[in-house]
């Protein structure tokens, strides 16, 4: 029996690690740790940097404008821009990021009168052709005798009106906006998808690694 529980207890010794190596993995957490820090000062300049050139950029606005541009005209009915997504990695940590939604392209007015001008000279002879409409729906055309009804919209067809749409924020204060409110836009946009999940997530793995590093220490120190 003895010589049954010799060799079992040969091999708990042998998968105990020795002090050297749990110095050696204290080291290379640390190592992680500092280089996340490195990565986390770097990430908090850049997001200082989007966000005071945003600011600057908003009071360029509304000095050049007459218009004030601030939260007193934000829209009631405004709908997130940016949806958050939890996931866990291969390693178990966990991971943010932010997904775009679709938005509302910015039509731009004289594009639009452009498209118009062109198209009336596509087809010139539309607007020529005089056109009357009864009581019932019933379309004439005067030239030729022709009778037709005007479409009607299928109940079954999806209207455009009724789909739910995301409009850029910045439509909220018009169509002809200063360049210096779109350049703030864009600052806060640049803030808010690369440095705030980047430093939620080095946060997270800093954390972890303050753990592991503590339960680490302890167990070289029963091993001393």
């Amino acid at each position: 029996m003895a010589s049954v529980l010799a060799p079992m207890a040969d091999q708990n010794l042998q998968q105990k690690p020795s002090r050297e190596e749990m110095l050696d993995k204290i080291d290379h957490l640390l190592e992680r740790y500092l280089e996340l820090v490195d990565e986390y000062q770097k990430t908090r300049i850049q997001l200082s940097s989007h966000m005071s050139s945003g600011f600057i950029s908003l009071a360029q606005s509304n000095f050049a404008s007459r218009v004030r541009y601030g939260q007193d005209q934000y829209d009631d009915r405004m709908k997130a821009w940016r949806r958050a997504r939890i996931s866990q990695t291969d390693s178990g940590l966990t991971k943010l990021d932010l997904l775009s939604l679709n938005l509302t392209p910015t039509t731009n007015t004289s594009e639009s009168a452009d498209q118009a001008s062109s198209d009336e000279k596509v087809h010139p002879d539309n607007d020529q052709q005089p056109r009357h409409t009864k009581d019932d729906g019933q379309t004439i055309n005067t030239e030729n005798g022709q009778h037709g009804r005007s479409p009607e919209k299928s109940p079954n067809r999806p209207s455009d009106e009724s789909e739910e749409k995301i409009v850029d924020p910045i439509r909220w204060f018009g169509v002809l906006v200063p360049q210096a409110l779109r350049t703030s836009q864009s600052h806060f946009v640049q803030a808010v998808d690369d440095p705030i999940p980047k430093l939620c997530n080095i946060l997270r793995e800093m954390r972890i690694l303050e753990s592991e590093i503590g339960r680490t220490r302890k167990q070289a120190k029963k091993l001393s």
